[in-house]
């Protein structure tokens, strides 16, 4: 069922916190199952610990799991995917782009 709406209630970090409980695979990042997407996730971790920014987390699951929307238009079902938005992205990057750095010199 990839470019529909799907329920993402096999990611519970994110479908416990998050408004909403749809969302569409594969994402902007291109990962395509919840066990991407768990992985992924299971991989900030450490970033998720520094607190760097208190929307941290919300941000990953806004990026990793978008909020998606079956919408009808013109007789026709369209599924529109909402990710972060431009001033959380920036403002959680400014905020931990130290400690970013850091895990990537770490991982590499």
């Amino acid at each position: 069922d990839q470019g529909r709406c799907r329920s993402f209630s096999d990611v519970p970090t994110c479908y416990s916190r998050m408004p909403y409980n749809m969302t569409r695979w594969p994402n902007r990042l291109d990962e395509s199952t919840a066990f991407a997407v768990k992985t992924r996730l299971d991989d900030m971790t450490l970033l998720v610990r520094t607190r760097c920014h208190p929307w941290l987390f919300a941000f990953l699951c806004f990026t990793h799991v978008p909020h998606c929307d079956d919408r009808w238009q013109g007789g026709y079902r369209e599924s529109v995917v909402v990710g972060p938005c431009r001033q959380l992205c920036e403002t959680v990057r400014d905020a931990c782009k130290g400690f970013i750095t850091r895990f990537d010199e770490e991982l590499s």
